[in-house]
């Protein structure tokens, strides 16, 4: 009787050690892919970057964790509409938003732009956006996919070094004592429009070129470089 079942029991037996490893090999992927997850998100949470996907056709938004943290609304791990995502933009910049989020949608542009978000606790900060419309195998709009960037520090940096820049060229622009200041490679920076009277060059024709152009002749070029290497 054992003889008769056998190759049944065989059968089955290979069949489930074949099931077995295929459950197997699903677990250490479905493993693989949540340490993927795991070191992506940790990943954006340090460059303060996350990612979103829109569906227009269910009118739903997909957003990573930290995109989710970055404009303030609470990682429910489900979609939002477009309408939410919209809201976070300050008012004052949420028509020019609009309008780049319409511009990559119906004619092809990439989508970017900085512009400022309100939390929900008031404060401001300022982001940076920039996505591409998805489109179907026969050429029709089904989405847009972007990133979106907390750049505040960045932009308050860039802001304290233009104001820096203003306030040194009023001090030039205003002071009598001659003054210049050039690079390492011995071009001119910024002078002080006395240095422009007293060499007889407008200011544009000396900045950004090597000032020893204005105190040297060029005959004597060779020996005064010598004489600063001495």
């Amino acid at each position: 009787i054992l003889l008769q079942y056998w190759p049944g029991v065989l059968t089955l037996s290979v069949v489930f050690v074949f099931m077995g490893g295929i459950l197997l090999y699903i677990v250490k992927l479905a493993r693989r892919l949540r340490q993927s997850e795991s070191r992506l998100e940790h990943a954006q949470k340090i460059a303060r970057i996350g990612n979103w996907d829109w569906s227009i056709d269910q009118n739903k938004m997909h957003c990573s964790t930290e995109a989710f943290h970055i404009i303030g609304l609470p990682d429910r791990h489900r979609p939002i509409v477009i309408d939410q995502f919209l809201e976070t933009a300050h008012r004052d910049d949420r028509e020019l938003f609009k309008q780049c989020l319409n511009d990559a949608l119906y004619r092809g542009k990439i989508l970017k732009i900085d512009h400022r978000i309100v939390l929900p606790d008031g404060s401001i900060r300022v982001v940076h956006q920039q996505a591409e419309r998805r489109l179907n195998e026969r050429g029709k709009v089904v989405g847009m996919s972007g990133i979106v960037q907390d750049i505040t520090e960045r932009k308050s940096a860039e802001d304290r070094l233009r104001q820096s820049e203003q306030e040194l060229a009023s001090i030039l622009n205003n002071m009598q004592d001659t003054f210049f200041r050039i690079n390492l490679e011995g071009r001119v920076v910024s002078i002080s429009p006395s240095v422009s009277q007293l060499l007889g060059y407008e200011v544009k024709q000396i900045v950004g070129r090597r000032f020893i152009r204005f105190l040297v002749h060029p005959k004597q070029y060779r020996d005064f470089n010598e004489a600063l290497k001495a």
